[in-house]
């Protein structure tokens, strides 16, 4: 049984007339009979009765349409799902995610993805630096959000924001009433709060160098798995914390944010894929990415 087979008797159904029937699909009368003359000995079925006035359904012939509309629409809405993922405007797309990257960049990146395809299930995984690696490279998740440099063959890495470190400071501390930047070494006899590097080695790293360049190796303090963690233990009189500029949109009572002079290094956030990526979910979650990601360059 041929789809074209299902399609010609549907005409004939409705029109109940196999000369109509034949105009309506482009066909002459005497092919389109022969087709559903062997429709019917295919089923070894009557799908009609047939007289020189007039063309009925069979018993069996009504309940079989009613079963072919059900087909042909699941077809169409199979070739439309298809079509629609091809285009990437169908199916599941995994995105892994550094903690850091929910101030702002996250925001930017996912709104208007769900925004322009909505049909598309995202799903969302907060995992550090290296768990997204390797989840990238056994194909467990399809994008990762996280801090570069890292180097992997197996990967492409293509950075969409960089932004300064800023100062974490309680309110009450005394370069808090500073108005011009602050310069690092300022901070030598400070408790730095930090992330552990097995949590985020090019964050940690980032902020090792930072001191380094100043001249003094910073003196860490509590370690924590997140940022907003880190802030709080701030606002308690902790210590300080170097945290990336788009942290800012977190407010705490008893904060006060406080630029760098000369910080040298920035914080490099990349997007990530495997380099033999073919999903066109994928590469239309990248391109537009890219042109969203310009919002947070914005004042």
């Amino acid at each position: 049984m041929e789809l074209r087979h299902l399609k010609y008797f549907v005409v004939v159904a409705e029109e109940l007339h196999f000369t109509r029937a034949a105009d309506r699909l482009n066909m002459a009368q005497p092919p389109l009979s022969q087709q559903i003359h062997q429709l019917e000995d295919e089923l070894g079925v009557q799908l009609f009765y047939r007289n020189k006035r007039q063309v009925e359904l069979s018993a069996a012939g009504k309940i079989f349409l009613e079963s072919v509309y059900k087909i042909l629409n699941d077809i169409e809405k199979a070739c439309d799902a298809a079509q629609r993922t091809h285009r990437g405007e169908l199916g599941k797309i995994v995105v892994g995610f550094t903690g850091a990257a929910t101030f702002g960049i996250l925001t930017n990146l996912l709104q208007p993805y769900r925004t322009k395809f909505p049909l598309i299930d995202l799903v969302v995984l907060q995992l550090n630096t290296t768990d997204q690696i390797q989840s990238l490279l056994n194909g467990e998740i399809d994008i990762g959000i996280l801090y570069v440099p890292v180097e992997n063959s197996g990967l492409i890495f293509k950075v969409i924001h960089q932004q300064p470190f800023i100062i974490a400071m309680p309110k009450n501390h005394p370069l808090a009433s500073k108005s011009d930047p602050i310069e690092v070494q300022e901070l030598s006899k400070e408790s730095f709060i930090m992330i552990p590097r097995k949590a985020g080695q090019v964050y940690y790293d980032t902020i090792i160098n930072i001191c380094h360049s100043a001249g003094f190796s910073p003196n860490i303090g509590p370690e924590v798995y997140e940022l907003n963690t880190s802030i709080s233990l701030v606002a308690a009189g902790m210590g300080i914390a170097l945290v990336p500029d788009s942290i800012q949109t977190l407010r705490i009572n008893g904060i006060t944010y406080r630029h760098l002079k000369n910080p040298g290094s920035t914080l490099k956030t990349a997007l990530v894929w495997r380099n033999d990526e073919s999903s066109p979910l994928v590469h239309k979650f990248i391109a537009l990415a890219e042109q969203n990601i310009q919002k947070l360059e914005q004042p």
